[in-house]
């Protein structure tokens, strides 16, 4: 499950106006992790796709800047 969120999630801070987040579930339907990240201004998620090994893939678009390396911008497991 891909979002925008205004506030942060457990081990993240918000960067901006609204960041995106995932959420990865178990079979049962319970949350396993959360990942989140952004800019400085408006972010949002426009599609989401999983690899064949679990991974996920969360694609969107941005008002703001992305400057590459960035801690708050760069992937990280969802965990």
């Amino acid at each position: 499950m891909a979002g925008t969120t205004n506030g942060a999630f457990a081990g993240y801070a918000n960067q901006g106006t609204t960041d995106v987040f995932a959420l990865a579930f178990d079979k049962r339907g319970l949350v396993q992790g959360a990942w989140q990240a952004g800019s400085s201004e408006y972010d949002r998620p426009a599609a989401i796709a999983a690899g064949v090994e679990g991974e996920v893939y969360v694609a969107g678009e941005t008002s703001g800047s992305i400057v590459p390396g960035s801690a708050h911008q760069v992937a990280r497991t969802c965990s």
